[in-house]
Parts: structure tokens; C-alpha cells; sequence
């Protein structure tokens, strides 16, 4: 039997691979033209030289027709190599009228007869765009020029000016904000840099950046991840983006050595009796960030990075009473898990879901007894309707994987408190020592332990736990709270 044509190129259209689709196009001529839409849908990925020439010649084929299909492209060459494979790369930027989304790495601004920032400026559909790049100077003439209005706009900046450690390498920064201005050191303020798209900007994923005080607003912008050069200033955050709905701060150097924390945090304090944001859907951050940020309005999402001190617990005791969350994430590192009782005292009644990932590694059996019993007692004062506990054994896997053949590998006495423990009998202890707890999740990782799921239900004066159905837990009571675009 003959299979109509358009039967085959509705299934050229769900196929998941680009090889498949390209050896329906290899039987006929009729299927060559309809599955060149399909081929480009997905988006194109290009980061090795034959790539770029294979797909150059590919596009280059049926006078340009083909770029109208192209809607999402991306080139990623550490170096752009020799002049045919910059000015094929050139040709394609200039005639790919229909980009929406663009992540470029490297272009070469500096090369005066190909201009690649003019190509990029002259997309008229371009909404997303993702940049990297080592000079800077070329950019504000790009983003002054462009014609499109850009919705998200991710921009990696690597600075000329660092220090490369010889004997322990790795890259540090070395400057702290201010930047010496003695120093040549190259970098933007994207909020001056992106000005253009104040009304359409929404989503902005900066690393190695520093924003400085403006009266720039970005009205619509609801998302902003950055990657800190110094140290996060909140004034330019807050006139920058009034209307932010997720905040993710990165800072290479989060306990900062050369800033005085209290001047700043106080500063930040004072300039928030002006004006600040009324709410905040979701922050990521470390407890060192947060301490010098002192935000002092209400955060749905607070989700922090590990916590490894006593001083970051002291911080963070001071945070809590300022943004009141409704949902909390606590990873602990190394972390002495007697001070937690300190850090649940200064938990506001707000807070409903609750999030704790403990590190079990530093301690015995006994120990971990004991760090379960003041989780526990801490817990009993709370509000909190749903609690997600995750007990880590890290070290265990660890050993495993790289441990060598005469290895002592017998288990220490945690990893036996964790292959004994009974899930249910945890269940049942925490639904009768949490009163307000409607809903428990209990993750071990140790072993192929699955996470379970429970229901506290009341029996006359009794409180017990009641396992439920994996899928019902993690779908639809501890489905996920992130709704931002940076997962």
C-alpha cells in the first residue's frame, strides 16, 4: 500500500531525531523540501569547523529560501579560526532574517570587514540572545544599533584583568569593589548597556557584571540571575528592577574581605525605608549575600545556598525575621547541627513548607541520633504544613567510586544507622512531634533507597503517618515550587 505524502511528513514531524528526519528527506524530492521546516525547527547547533562549513553549504542551497526556516541557532568556537570560517559565519548572522533566539561565543567585533555585531544588530526578529565574550568595547554600539526587541539576554563577560595562581591555579579575581580604576580593568554595567530595551527586557543572566546606581528602570523585567565582579548592591537592583519576581546572586568571594558588611547592610537597611520591592516570588543565594543585601520584604521562595558555619548560621538568624518566607530550602554542609535550634527560633510563623537537606557524614550513629532528636524538638513550634527531610551520606559514594583495590571499605557506623533506619517509624516520630505537619517527604541517599511520601492523619489524640502513591506525592503535593526560567 502507498502512504499519502501527507501522512509521511506528519511523521517526519514526530520524529525526536534529526538523523531520522534526514533519511526521510533522502527518498524523494517532495520529502527533501517539506522536511527542511522539520530539520530547523528543533534549532541548530554548531561548535566544530566542518559544522560550520557543512551547514553553511546546506543553507547556501535554493537561492537562501532555507533561512526563513531557521529560528533558533547557536555557535560555539572557542576561536573563530581563519578568515573563510569568520566570514561564512558572517554570511550566516547576515541572512538568517528569521532568528528569534541567538547564542553566539567569542565574535569577532574586532574584525573590521566582517562586522558580526552589525549582522546581529540588523536581526529583525531576534528575542533571545546569548553572548560571550572577552573585550566589551564593541557592544554598545551593537545593542545601540539593534533593530529587534529583546526579551532575555544572557551576557558572559570573561575580564582581561586576572590573576592566574601558577603553583594552585584556577582564576581569581583580583579586585574588589569599587574596581580600582588604576587597574584598566574592561567591564559594563548592563543595566547602561541594555538601555535600549528598558520596556521589553524580561529575563537577564549576567556573569561578571557590576551594576552600579541609575535611574534606568527595566519596567518588565521579572527575572535577573547575576554572577557578581564585587560584591551585590541592592540600590541598583531595586531602581534597576522594580518589578522583579526572581533574584539569583552569585559572588566568587561571598564572605567579603575587604568590605565593611554592617556599613553596607545598614545602607541597604536605611535605603529600603524609601523604597523596595513589595514582594519577591523567588531568591537563590548564600547566607553571606543575603546578610549584606538585607532584604526586607517578603520572599515566597527562599533558597539558600550550603551552610557550612556558625557564623552563617548567626547571619542567617538575622535574614529570616526580614523576609519571612513561605517556602524555605536549607542545605547543610559540614555544619554543627546543634546550632539549628537557633536558626528555627528565628523561622516567622509565615513559613509553610520547609526544606532540609543534613549532611550525616561528620558524624556516629549516636550522633546522628541525636542531631534527628534536636531536628525535631526544634521543629515542634513551627507552622509548617509540608516538610521535605533529605539525610546525605556523601562520603560513602564517594569511597566507593574512587576508593583503591586494598582499601579498607568496611562500613562506619552512620552508614549502618542509614541502611537500618525504618522510613515508616521516621514518618510516625515526625508526624507526632510536628503538630501542624499535613504532608512528610523522606529521602535517604544511601544505597537505592526511593524517596516516600506521607499523609499525617489524626486517629482520636494520635498522630500517624499514612504512606502514599510516589507519583501523587511528587506531582501533585511536593510538586516542584520553581517556576522560574533559570532551572
Amino acid at each position: 500500500m502507498l502512504l499519502d505524502f501527507d501522512i509521511l511528513i506528519v511523521t517526519m514531524c514526530h520524529l525526536e531525531r534529526k538523523e531520522d528526519v534526514s533519511r526521510f528527506m533522502r527518498t524523494c524530492q517532495t520529502l527533501h523540501a517539506a522536511g527542511i521546516p522539520i530539520l530547523l525547527s528543533g534549532g541548530v547547533y554548531l561548535d566544530e569547523k566542518r559544522q560550520i562549513t557543512s551547514f553553511y553549504n546546506f543553507m547556501s542551497t535554493g537561492n537562501g529560501r532555507r533561512y526563513q526556516h531557521l529560528t533558533t541557532l547557536t555557535i560555539s568556537l572557542y576561536e573563530w579560526q581563519e578568515h573563510q570560517t569568520k566570514r561564512m559565519i558572517w554570511r550566516l548572522l547576515y541572512r538568517s532574517r528569521a532568528l528569534e533566539k541567538l547564542e553566539i561565543s567569542n565574535p569577532e567585533f574586532t574584525d573590521e570587514y566582517l562586522r558580526c555585531g552589525d549582522a546581529i544588530s540588523m536581526l529583525p526578529n531576534l528575542k533571545e540572545l546569548t553572548m560571550s565574550w572577552d573585550d566589551p568595547s564593541e557592544l554598545q554600539g551593537m545593542f545601540a544599533k539593534m533593530v529587534s526587541k529583546l526579551t532575555k539576554v544572557r551576557l558572559v563577560f570573561y575580564p582581561a584583568d586576572i590573576w592566574i595562581d601558577p603553583i594552585q591555579g584556577g582564576i581569581e579575581p583580583r579586585w574588589r569593589e569599587p574596581v580600582p580604576e588604576d587597574l584598566g580593568i574592561r567591564w559594563i554595567n548592563p543595566v547602561e548597556l541594555l538601555e535600549k530595551f528598558t520596556s521589553s527586557l524580561e529575563q537577564l543572566d549576567v556573569v561578571s557584571a557590576g551594576f552600579t546606581v541609575t535611574d534606568i528602570p527595566y519596567i518588565n523585567m521579572k527575572h535577573l540571575r547575576i554572577e557578581w565582579l564585587g560584591y551585590p548592591t541592592l540600590p541598583s537592583l531595586v531602581l534597576a528592577c522594580p518589578n522583579l519576581r526572581t533574584l539569583i546572586t552569585r559572588c566568587p568571594h561571598s564572605d567579603f574581605p575587604d568590605v565593611d558588611v554592617n556599613e553596607v547592610r545598614q545602607y541597604n537597611q536605611s535605603f529600603q525605608q524609601q523604597t523596595s520591592w513589595a514582594t519577591l516570588d523567588y531568591v537563590s543565594a548564600s547566607v553571606n549575600e543575603l546578610h549584606l543585601l538585607a532584604i526586607c520584604c517578603k520572599i515566597r521562595y527562599l533558597d539558600l545556598n550550603c551552610l557550612e558555619t556558625e557564623e552563617e548560621a548567626q547571619m542567617l538568624s538575622t535574614v529570616l525575621p526580614d523576609c519571612h518566607p513561605s517556602i524555605l530550602h536549607i542545605p547543610f554542609g559540614e555544619f554543627n547541627m546543634e546550632l539549628f535550634p537557633t536558626i528555627a527560633q528565628s523561622i516567622h510563623s509565615d513559613l509553610l513548607h520547609l526544606i532540609l537537606s543534613v549532611n550525616l557524614e561528620p558524624y556516629s550513629s549516636v550522633q546522628a541520633v541525636r542531631v534527628l532528636d534536636l531536628l525535631l524538638e526544634s521543629l515542634h513550634p513551627l507552622s509548617i504544613s509540608k516538610l521535605q527531610l533529605n539525610l546525605r551520606w556523601t562520603a560513602s559514594g564517594f569511597k566507593r567510586l574512587w576508593r583503591f583495590p586494598d582499601e579498607n571499605t568496611k562500613p562506619v557506623s552512620t552508614e549502618l544507622f542509614l541502611t537500618d533506619l525504618d522510613p515508616e517509624a521516621l514518618a510516625c516520630r515526625i508526624a507526632s512531634s510536628v503538630p501542624s505537619l499535613k504532608y512528610l517527604s523522606l529521602e535517604v541517599n544511601h544505597g537505592d533507597r526511593a524517596k516516600t511520601y506521607w499523609q499525617v492523619e489524626e486517629e482520636g489524640s494520635c498522630r500517624t503517618s499514612k504512606g502514599l502513591d510516589c507519583e501523587l506525592g511528587e506531582k501533585v503535593i511536593f510538586k516542584s515550587e520553581i517556576e522560574h526560567p533559570f532551572r
